[in-house]
């Protein structure tokens, strides 16, 4: 663990070597520099020092004690320079550089040890950080490794390992809710141009909202068993260990609503949809797949919906199974008289209004914002050019069923 670290702080230090001295020597005044372990300069407020070697860095580094140069030492050594050198530790204690403030060890003394906490400080953030992007990255493999998942070709004993670590369940009911965020690259803009900070740094702030976000969502989806990790730039999966009282739609929405509304309240836009309940890793696999489909689906047939369901659109996507020359033929049929219609928008919103308040004239005219004699017109409209009879069950489904098959082709 201690090697790994060590290496990280390494990568760290001269990843953030220039722009940790800039910082420094703005708020001290002084010229400041930073060597990797072999005492090159890697960091330095004077730009024509970076790639020279620091004299007293490797005394520094092998005796893990400062150093001061004075002015008679300085013209002593050659390529030395007055000032204040201290090593700089990692997380596990091992030296992996120096820092350095050029000038009268007396007036720069008092600011070495306070610049080399500073500095070690700053690098254990770093490396902390870059642990969590590591955990979530392996997170983040492992849900997309769900995602396609295979049993007859996957190895379910290990997919099975990975999943317990992160905290699966095997004797739980789960599912999958697929979260997305419309602004949410948008967002990351908006707080990066607000930020008093200069040089910010964008990886951090993208990170930084990520973690507000799951936050936000692990204060609702909070229960044992429950994970959930990035996926995409603006994606979020939740695999929801369900309890007896969850395995309900309705409970799964209210969740789901919950967590829309913290989100909302960080000025974030989103929408949730909901796999099927599953068993195990296969059927968690497919609830996955199936949060995906119903995510796209519900945003095509309901741009302004928030939530959206496997239960609320499973005709919808077994509709999308159709064979592409069917469809055609189906829709043909049914749908070309009343595309010829300058109102065919009207038409269609008419008939979906009409099939969705259950065949109901005042729930579906206060649905549509028509009066209910307007909708009666319509509605025998419709029947007139599709010479159907709108109360004919067989009839009004298979009108529903190509409108469906419609929007999914459009």
């Amino acid at each position: 663990m201690n090697k790994k670290i060590s290496r990280r702080g390494k990568y760290l230090l001269a990843k953030y070597a220039h722009q940790l001295v800039q910082g420094i020597a703005e708020i001290i005044g002084y010229e400041v520099l930073m060597t990797n372990r072999e005492g090159i300069i890697i960091g330095s407020s004077d730009p024509e020092r970076l790639g020279k070697p620091l004299v007293e860095a490797p005394v520094v580094i092998r005796t893990r004690k400062g150093y001061l140069i004075d002015e008679a030492e300085a013209k002593r050594v050659d390529n030395a320079v007055i000032g204040v050198t201290f090593p700089i530790e990692d997380m596990s204690g091992e030296v992996i550089g120096s820092i350095a403030i050029t000038g009268n060890p007396e007036d720069v003394k008092p600011f070495a040890l306070i610049v080399k906490k500073h500095a070690e400080l700053f690098l254990k953030e770093r490396v902390s950080l870059s642990s969590i992007f590591e955990k979530e990255r392996n997170l983040q493999n492992f849900i997309r490794e769900l995602k396609v998942f295979d049993p007859g070709e996957s190895d379910i004993t290990l997919m099975e390992t990975k999943a317990r670590y992160f905290g699966y369940r095997p004797e739980a009911r789960y599912s999958v809710i697929w979260i997305r965020i419309s602004n949410f690259l948008l967002t990351v803009e908006e707080l990066s141009k607000r930020s008093n900070e200069k040089n910010t740094d964008s990886e951090l702030m993208l990170q930084s909202l990520r973690n507000r976000v799951i936050l936000d969502i692990r204060d609702v989806f909070c229960r044992t068993g429950d994970i959930c990790a990035p996926f995409a730039e603006d994606d979020f999966i939740i695999l929801h260990a369900l309890t007896e009282d969850e395995r309900t739609w309705s409970e799964l929405k209210n969740k789901c609503s919950q967590t829309l509304e913290r989100l909302s309240s960080s000025g974030l836009k989103a929408v949730a949809a909901i796999g099927n309940i599953a068993y195990d890793l296969e059927t968690l696999s497919t609830s996955f797949i199936y949060a995906g489909e119903v995510l796209e689906k519900g945003r095509s047939f309901d741009p302004e919906g928030r939530i959206f369901s496997i239960e609320d659109l499973r005709f919808e996507i077994l509709l999308s199974s159709v064979k592409p020359e069917y469809r055609y033929n189906f829709l043909s049929l049914k749908l070309d008289s009343l595309k010829k219609q300058r109102n065919w928008p009207e038409i269609r919103e008419t008939i979906l209004g009409w099939c969705n308040s259950s065949f109901s004239i005042k729930e579906a005219s206060e649905k549509l914002h028509v009066h209910r004699n307007t909708l009666k017109y319509r509605l025998e409209k419709i029947e007139s050019i599709c010479s159907i009879d709108l109360r004919d069950f067989r009839s009004i489904l298979e009108l529903y069923t190509a409108i469906i098959l419609d929007f999914e082709m459009s």
